[in-house]
Formats: structure tokens, sequence, C-alpha cells
């Protein structure tokens, strides 16, 4: 098992592309801290764990940061250390220039961008002290290249995502704890079907309508899977990509290409 004896965080776990990481993780023989501001995170963990590791629920809403001392505490009590971060937690809503108020931008940069600041950086200290040659991954998205028109929040804070995770590869290379960044493209996920319905009432149009003009932007000719994302994630937490640190790697049926 590529994750035997490992203990990994990972937020905005309840659902979705954190639960599909969970999943792959515990898979793999990793403990895990699931965070997430959902009740569902303790059912998810039941289910994560069934019986076969230990998989604990930590439920918390992330824009509370004064609380991450003690999440990162919690960690490092229930399983002596902390190998693997996996800032995964992201909202997003389409809202264009004219309808970004500041409280909408400030809640994008909140959840996707200041909790893994400040999560990163209570966890890479308890690393250093400790010795972990730990992996940082963050989920940030093809928008971080490119750019949509309604997803200008969004947008930036996945850009803010990538230029963090760099910098924070050249800080913590020195103490062997390694940075990257996977970049997912559309995702079959309820908080993309939720998009999906937002915009198709914006435009008058159907939910199915929408997906298929999305489908027909990507070479494979699909919504990614969360199962797809998990892989990416489980190289990137496996001694498989020793070698690879800042990176931002693209996970999205050729959507983007470089």
């Amino acid at each position: 098992m590529r994750l035997s004896g490992q203990a990994a965080i990972i937020t905005g776990a309840a659902r979705g592309i954190g639960r599909a990481i969970a999943e792959a993780f515990a898979n793999e023989g990793a403990e895990l801290l699931l965070v997430d501001s959902l009740d569902l995170v303790e059912q998810t963990a039941r289910e994560v764990s069934a019986g076969k590791r230990r998989v604990l629920a930590y439920p918390l809403d992330l824009r509370d940061t004064d609380k991450f001392a003690d999440l990162v505490k919690y960690a490092f009590e229930a399983f002596g250390k902390i190998d693997i971060l996996v800032n995964n937690a992201g909202v997003c809503k389409r809202n264009y220039l004219a309808d970004l108020t500041e409280e909408k931008w400030d809640w994008h940069f909140d959840i996707n961008v200041k909790a893994m600041f400040f999560l990163s950086k209570s966890v890479v200290a308890g690393m250093i002290e400790k010795g972990i040659k730990g992996r940082i991954i963050n989920t940030a998205s093809v928008m971080a290249k490119i750019g949509e028109a309604g997803f200008a929040a969004y947008t930036a804070t996945k850009h803010a995502i990538l230029g963090f995770g760099r910098c924070l590869a050249f800080e913590m290379a020195p103490h062997g704890i390694r940075v990257n960044a996977v970049c997912p493209g559309i995702v079959d996920t309820d908080m993309e079907r939720q998009i999906d319905v937002e915009i198709a009432k914006q435009e008058g149009k159907s939910p199915a309508e929408v997906r298929k003009r999305y489908e027909a932007l990507i070479p494979l000719g699909r919504y990614a899977r969360p199962t797809d994302i998990a892989r990416m994630a489980l190289f990137l937490a496996s001694e498989d990509s020793d070698y690879l640190t800042g990176q931002a790697i693209n996970v999205c049926g050729g959507m983007v290409m470089y």
C-alpha cells in the first residue's frame, strides 16, 4: 500500500473531490482527519473508514482560521504526526463584475485562499519541528491558467493558490517537504451541477444544454469524475512523485494542454 503508516488531513472532505481523495488515501493505508463545514463529514468518515482505517471527522467552518491551531494540535495528538495535507476545500459562484460585491469576493478568498494559507502555515511548522518530509497538495483549477466571463473571483483565488504554492515549494524544499497542485477541469460534483443550474437560469437554457456546451470544450468528451482527481492526488502524496515540487498538474481531459 502506497500510504501505509501515513497520516493526512483533507479539507472539503465531506463529498465530491475531497471524499474521493479520502477514499483513495484510505484504500492505500492512510489514516485520515476529514475537515468540512458540512455535517455530512461525520457520515463520510464512517463510510470511508468502513472499520478498516482510522478516519476521524473534524467539523469546522474554514473561515474560522483562529481554530486552525486546535485542529492541527488535534491531528498531531491523534496520529503522532501529519505526513500529508490536502487543501481541497473550495467554493465557486458565477458573478459578473457588475454583480460581484466585496462580500462575494471575500467569501471566495476566505475559503479558497486564506484557509489554505493559515492551515499550511500551521501544518508545516509541525512537520519541520518533527523532521517530517511531508507533502502539501492544493486543489487549484484549470481556471488558474485560463479564464471565463463571470468567474473573476473564483479564478483569482485559483491563481493565488498556484502562486502561493510555488513560493512555498521553494521555502519547504530544504526541509524535504514537497508542495504541488492539482488543476481539475470541469468535475461532475454537486457543486458543478449547481453551477450548471445557475448558468442555465441566467441564460434561459436547460442544465443539460449547459453541460453539453461545456463537454464540447473537452477533447475527451466528458466531465471529470472525482476519482480522476483523486488518483492524481494519490500520486502526488506517494513516493512515486518524490522528485516533483512546485508543479500544477492539469487533470482536465485535454481542456488545457500546458
